[in-house]
C-alpha cells in the first residue's frame, strides 16, 4: 500500500509521540522532531510504504534522544493492560482454529492512540468482518491436522493428492504486531505449532510499540511458547529489503504467513499475491481500509 493523502499528518502526529516519549528534555524534543520531519519530507514520495518513512524517521529519532526504546513505558502499560484484558475476554472464544483465529484478531483492537477503556469496549462488542476468510486457513489447517493421524503407508499418496489442499504444509511464519498483541496470540500459534513447525516473529530491535523478543521475555510468555522465536526487521510491518537472505528463505518457503496488524498489510500488500499470507488486522485508518474496500474499523481476516 503506497503514501495516501491523509499519511503526512498521521506521521506527523507520530513522530512527535514519539519524540515525546523518547525524552523529556523540550529542547531535544523540538531537535528529534525537526529532523526527524526533515528525513519525512525528503523522503516523501507517492511510490513509497507509509512504513519505510515512520521506520526512517523513528531511526533518527532514536538517535538524536539517545532512547533506544522509546516506548518502553507505554510498552510496560500495554502489557499489564493486554494481560488483564485477555482474561475478560477469553472466556467468550473456544479452543479450535477459527475462534483462536478470531482471538488473536480481536487482540489487534489494542492501539497506541486510544485510551484502554475505548478498547476494551471495542474487544467486548461482536467481531463485525468487512473481509472474512478464516473459513479458508480454518480447512487449510483442519486438513494438516487430519494428516497427523493417517498412517505412514498410506500419508505418501493422501500428501499429493488432495484437490485443492495442500497436505505438504510444513512450515508456518507468524509475523507479530504490537507488544500486547502475544497474549492473544499465544493460543493460535501453540495450536499451529501442534501441526507444523511455526515461527513466531518479532521486531529485531525497539520499533513504535511492536513485539520484540525482550518484550515477549518480559511478558513471561516465551517459555509458554511452543513455537521458535525469531526476529526480521526493527521497522513496522515487513520490508523484506532489509531481511537478512536466511529470513528471506524462510519467507519464500513458507506454506503459511499469518501477518498481524496494519504495518504488515502496508508492506506485504505490495507483493504479488500467492494464496499464503493471511492478514489478520483491523483497518484503523481510511487509507488502509480504502486498500482494503471496508469500512473503517473494520477487523479484517483475508487470505492474499
Amino acid at each position: 500500500m503506497r503514501i495516501a493523502a491523509e499519511c503526512p499528518e498521521c506521521l506527523e502526529r507520530l513522530v512527535r509521540q514519539t519524540a515525546k516519549y523518547a525524552t523529556n528534555d523540550e529542547g531535544l524534543q523540538r531537535r528529534a522532531i525537526d529532523e526527524a520531519m526533515d528525513t519525512v519530507r525528503l523522503v516523501l514520495s507517492p511510490d513509497k510504504v507509509p512504513t519505510q518513512v515512520s521506520g526512517e524517521a523513528q531511526r533518527v529519532i532514536r538517535a538524536v534522544t539517545g532512547n533506544r526504546d522509546p516506548y518502553r513505558q507505554w510498552k510496560d502499560r500495554e502489557m499489564d493492560q493486554a494481560g488483564r484484558l485477555f482474561t475478560s475476554v477469553r472466556a467468550s472464544y473456544r479452543d479450535g482454529i477459527q475462534s483462536l483465529l478470531t482471538l488473536s484478531l480481536v487482540g489487534n483492537a489494542m492501539d497506541f492512540f486510544k485510551d484502554v477503556s475505548t478498547v476494551e469496549k471495542e474487544m467486548a462488542r461482536p467481531v463485525q468482518f468487512g473481509v472474512d476468510h478464516i473459513d479458508k486457513v480454518t480447512e487449510f489447517l483442519d486438513a494438516a491436522r487430519s494428516a497427523l493421524f493417517m498412517s505412514d503407508d498410506r500419508m505418501e499418496d493422501v500428501l499429493c493428492f488432495v484437490p485443492g489442499v495442500n497436505l505438504c504444509m510444513k512450515k508456518a511464519l507468524f509475523l507479530a504486531d504490537n507488544a500486547g498483541e502475544c497474549f492473544f496470540d499465544l493460543p493460535i500459534v501453540n495450536e499451529m505449532a501442534g501441526l507444523m513447525r511455526v515461527s513466531y516473529v518479532v521486531k529485531k530491535s525497539p520499533v513504535q510499540n511492536d513485539l520484540t523478543e525482550e518484550d515477549l521475555l518480559l511478558s513471561g510468555l516465551y517459555p509458554k511458547m511452543a513455537a521458535e522465536v525469531v526476529s526480521a526487521t526493527d521497522t513496522p510491518g515487513l520490508d523484506l529489503s532489509l531481511t537478512s537472505g536466511e529470513f528471506r528463505k524462510e519467507f519464500a518457503s513458507a506454506d503459511l504467513i499469518v501477518a498481524k496488524g496494519m504495518g504488515h498489510w502496508e508492506t506485504l500488500s505490495e507483493l504479488s499475491p500467492n494464496g499464503k499470507v493471511f492478514h489478520l488486522l483491523v483497518a484503523k485508518c481510511a487509507p488502509v481500509a480504502r486498500s482494503l474496500g471496508v469500512p473503517l474499523g473494520s477487523y479484517v481476516a483475508i487470505l492474499r
